[in-house]
């Protein structure tokens, strides 16, 4: 498993992009900054799982998002920004349809947004 390490730009850009207009957008604004993550054992698709030192007072997370793109290969990809029930970021799931490693990150202009 991969050590914990803070967001990159680009995954800061995509995070925020689809938060955008939603009712926690400031508070996902904050997390980012100084978010610690993990990347998630998926063969390469980029998921993320957000890090904290102490458990979210109730187990499980909500979906608050989604998005798609396809990737560099033209294989559509689907993106879920999700919380924690404390509302805190939980993980980004990336998942590509044909489960190979992503091609492409995506950028904010690529995503289709729902």
């Amino acid at each position: 498993m991969p050590f914990p390490r803070h967001l990159h730009d680009k995954e800061k850009s995509v995070i925020v992009a689809m938060a955008r207009g939603l009712p926690i957008e400031n508070v996902v604004l904050n997390a980012v900054h100084d978010a610690v993550v993990q990347e998630m054992n998926d063969g390469g698709m980029g998921s993320l799982k957000f890090l904290y030192s102490h458990p979210p007072s109730v187990p499980g997370f909500s979906q608050i998002r989604e998005a798609t793109y396809a990737d560099g290969d033209g294989v559509p990809v689907s993106i879920t920004l999700n919380v924690d029930r404390d509302g805190r970021l939980y993980e980004l799931d990336i998942w590509k349809a044909d489960n190979s490693p992503l091609k492409i990150f995506p950028t904010p202009e690529s995503l289709y947004i729902k």
